[in-house]
């Protein structure tokens, strides 16, 4: 098959824009139009000269997901359960019509389980034994989920849970549980629960998805640490002093909790993330902004030797944007996982458009430069987790933005290996593929814009170059 790119071009162009649809492994009730990665102008190619020319990056999966999730959605996470099903998102947060938990489905959102009574706050899959168990804690306590069900952890360790984390505190107890709840952190015990450190957070924090376990924090202890990244006011140890940390980043070691130094970040945080740029080792980077023009928005990483922080990439004024959200995504480029800063509708500063972009350890690459609505109703947070999804396993990153009329918008960053013309992601490159592109470009939506040059003619040459490409 050797027609050329112009003349299957001339045999789609009179497509009227009619929404096909084919079932199989979506993940929205309506299919994705994807703006993917085809860089070789077809105009007089064949396919054959086109099969090793395309290659892959990571896109915006479109503008958003499909239909909203029903509610204020706090916390993602992606979980295999074992079911067969492999890997699936789940989405937890005020979402009272779901039971405040639900999944995602080839059919889109559906209520997990019978649900939970009362918000829920964070989703956590945590490995303390043989299999991963996925968790989420919320006003109802702490549950974990059996692969049909949620199940309630009795006794409760409280309510308004907002961080679950593994830790060994070096007290010879080994690994366990610890949670946050309200401003009470407790460590599970054969007996039950018992408080080990009181850390008082900012109410903007119900959904912290910055709170991690680092073994290098302190090198002078030796001890690992809980970091709690999320403008905490003031931290102490039943029977210690109150200690309120200047950087409102704050550690517990297990015996004892302080405050990190000062960082470039301003003093609101807006996210915390442990990434390993392969030459620093584990580190913990932070985002956030100041509360005046005057204070920079910067992503910062401690450097557990000086314990000092440094700047990751340029700073970023106040007035041109922040960074909500952070995230580490494998996303198939390269061989080790980059970390992604996700912004507001306005440049988060690392060129003059992008919105999303991805931190290989020495420079950040544009992603996106599309303008992604303002997280308002999530405590200007942009929750961010990545995992896979579809049969065929694609790298994706699931992100929060502001709540829509009757739910909140989700969108999605695709990533590699897949094939770059499969739009609906369904495994296989077909016409349905082809319509859904030219659809998306002739409604003039920003994700048919290959290359991010502004729509023209040549997208879709680009586009049909990718077509065309053998995929595995």
């Amino acid at each position: 098959m050797l027609a050329r790119a112009q003349d299957v071009l001339a045999a789609v162009v009179q497509y009227s824009g009619n929404d096909p649809w084919i079932s199989g492994e979506l993940f929205m009730p309506r299919p994705a139009t994807s703006a993917f990665c085809a860089l070789l102008a077809l105009a007089g190619t064949t396919v054959s000269e086109v099969s090793a020319q395309t290659n892959c990056q990571a896109v915006l999966a479109n503008e958003t997901l499909t239909p909203v999730v029903p509610g204020v959605v706090r916390t993602i996470v992606s979980f295999d359960d074992g079911s067969g099903a492999g890997p699936v998102f789940f989405a937890g947060g005020a979402m009272a019509s779901v039971g405040n938990v639900a999944r995602l489905t080839p059919g889109g959102w559906e209520r997990a389980g019978s649900g939970l009574g009362g918000a829920v706050n964070a989703l956590e899959v945590i490995q303390n034994g043989p299999t991963p168990t996925l968790f989420a804690g919320g006003d109802a306590g702490l549950a974990r989920w059996t692969g049909s069900d949620w199940e309630l952890i009795t006794p409760s360790p409280g309510t308004s849970v907002t961080a679950i984390v593994v830790f060994d505190d070096s007290s010879g107890t080994g690994p366990a549980l610890h949670v946050l709840a309200g401003s009470s952190l407790r460590k599970q015990t054969g007996a039950g629960w018992t408080t080990v450190a009181n850390i008082q957070t900012s109410s903007f924090d119900r959904a912290i998805e910055r709170v991690h376990v680092l073994d290098n924090l302190d090198p002078a202890s030796g001890r690992p640490s809980i970091v709690f990244a999320a403008s905490v006011f003031n931290a102490s140890i039943p029977g210690q002093s109150l200690i309120q940390p200047a950087s409102q980043i704050v550690r517990y070691d297990g015996a004892s909790v302080a405050g990190l130094p000062p960082a470039p970040y301003g003093s609101w945080i807006k996210a915390a993330v442990v990434f390993d740029d392969t030459v620093h080792g584990k580190s913990l980077y932070v985002t956030g902004h100041g509360n005046t023009a005057a204070v920079s928005t910067s992503i910062a990483r401690f450097d557990s030797t000086t314990q000092a922080w440094a700047t990751v990439g340029p700073s970023i004024p106040f007035t041109g944007g922040a960074a909500y959200g952070m995230a580490v995504f494998a996303d198939g480029i390269g061989t080790s996982p980059h970390l992604y800063a996700i912004g507001s509708e306005t440049p988060i500063g690392i060129s003059p458009q992008a919105t999303i972009g991805a931190w290989n350890g020495s420079a950040w690459k544009v992603v996106s430069r599309l303008g992604l609505t303002n997280p308002g109703g999530v405590g200007y947070h942009l929750g961010s987790r990545a995992g896979v999804l579809g049969a065929a396993r694609i790298p994706a990153l699931l992100c929060v933005s502001s709540p829509a009329t009757g739910g909140t918008a989700v969108f999605a960053v695709v990533g590699c290996p897949r094939c770059p013309a499969d739009i609906n992601l369904d495994g296989q490159v077909s016409m349905t593929d082809l319509f859904l592109y030219l659809e998306a470009w002739f409604a003039q939506r920003p994700s048919a814009d290959i290359g991010s040059q502004g729509l023209t003619t040549q997208d879709i040459f680009d586009f049909i170059g990718a077509w065309f490409t053998p995929c595995p």
